[in-house]
């Protein structure tokens, strides 16, 4: 029972608080709350366009990516914030904002991975064409399975969390839940953004077979599952839903093995690094621990993720040695390790650029709309939606 892939098989719809369950939302009401958006947010003086990613393909769940293009060196910034902060409260359900500057923006394609993009108001910037699309795609994917995959998902499924996430209001509730005989850690899961994470796993696999030029199966059924449940969300009961929910998100941790497993075949047919000069390592970040190893092996990932877990308390994410490059020359401008010079060319802008928006975010204390932050300062305020989520959840544990 307690080997380590018998502890994922086995969670229960029982070990976790649900809360941020969607609302249900017709497509016409999100086509009303974009036009209203709009209205809103172009009396702003230092926004040039506004451009809408991806679509909304499951009314209710789906958010509605607005990216907001500001000035280069905005002079009313005051106006903007005061729009943008009352337009959050108002429509913060179906909005998920990302801001950048116009001189940043025509490069957007190798700050982010974007497969639809539509003009929705104000001047129509010029995109760059790259020619490198595969090499582009290459440092994407592995970026974002530096970061994310399959660590958050595992994280989801076993890591407690605080209902505070300010130490000193944490502390004071700890105790009293402590005095009153309640636990003061839970698995939390945001029903409606988990839904939005598992849909966005469609990407990497769009890259992945981008790529290879090879469809995967797995892959492929599982996304076909997740778009049904998104689909079916509200005519299903919620125990039903809910209990699909969690299978999905054991599933998907399977998929991210998957994943990376034929993403580093690709990598391995390649000549672009010199990994024999690599040695193992381990770094501590923001996101978490990152463990890279030179025998990785799909079958061993679970029994050595629960063995980091079991001696600290955290999700580690272990990776083939070869997706190191891309973090070591972000970490420490350390090219040592790429041989390709186009993908060290590719490599370096997109570091610069993402340095940049955070650099234009933080400048103007612009707290949100950042494409991708890596480890890089970036703070601020709490979400607004975020705060809601959980003092709903917290109304609901103590009822």
């Amino acid at each position: 029972m307690f080997n380590s892939e018998n502890k994922i098989n086995s969670v229960n719809v029982t070990d976790f608080i649900f809360y941020n369950q969607p609302k249900h939302y017709h497509r016409e009401e999100y086509e009303k709350v974009t036009q209203e958006i709009i209205g809103l947010m172009s009396k702003c003086e230092e926004i040039i366009s506004i451009y809408q990613m991806g679509e909304i393909s499951a009314p209710g769940i789906s958010d509605i990516d607005f990216i907001f293009v500001l000035k280069n060196n905005p002079k009313n910034l005051a106006q903007f914030k005061k729009i943008f902060s009352e337009c959050y409260k108002k429509y913060g359900y179906f909005l998920d904002p990302f801001i950048i500057d116009e001189s940043i923006f025509p490069d957007i394609h190798l700050i982010f991975p974007i497969f639809d993009l539509k003009h929705i108001y104000g001047k129509k910037l010029e995109i760059y064409d790259h020619k490198n699309k595969k090499l582009i795609n290459q440092i994407m994917l592995i970026d974002f399975i530096t970061f994310y995959w399959p660590r958050e998902f595992l994280k989801i499924l076993f890591e407690k969390r605080d209902l505070f996430k300010n130490k000193t209001i944490s502390l004071v509730i700890n105790d009293l839940y402590r005095i009153l005989n309640i636990k003061s850690k839970y698995r939390l899961i945001d029903v409606r953004n988990l839904l939005c994470r598992l849909n966005s796993m469609k990407y990497p696999l769009r890259i992945l077979g981008v790529l290879t030029n090879k469809k995967y199966s797995f892959l492929e059924n599982t996304n076909k599952k997740i778009s049904s449940l998104r689909k079916d969300w509200f005519i299903m009961n919620k125990e039903k839903r809910i209990k699909k929910l969690i299978n999905l998100l054991v599933l998907i941790n399977y998929c991210c093995l998957d994943l990376i497993n034929h993403f580093k075949e690709y990598l391995e047919s390649r000549n672009d690094f010199y990994i024999d000069q690599l040695k193992e390592f381990n770094i501590e970040n923001t996101y978490g621990i990152i463990s890279y190893k030179k025998q990785w092996n799909k079958k061993y990932y679970f029994a050595d993720t629960w063995k980091y877990f079991n001696k600290n308390k955290k999700i580690t994410s272990i990776l083939p040695i070869i997706f190191a490059p891309n973090l070591i020359y972000f970490l420490k401008n350390d090219k040592r390790f790429i041989r390709n010079k186009k993908y060290l060319d590719l490599l370096s802008q997109r570091y610069s650029l993402i340095k940049k928006q955070i650099q234009y975010l933080n400048k103007y204390k612009i707290y949100t709309g950042c494409f991708f932050r890596f480890d890089y300062p970036f703070e601020g305020p709490k979400s607004y939606k975020f705060y809601i989520s959980l003092m709903n959840c917290l109304k609901k544990i103590i009822q």
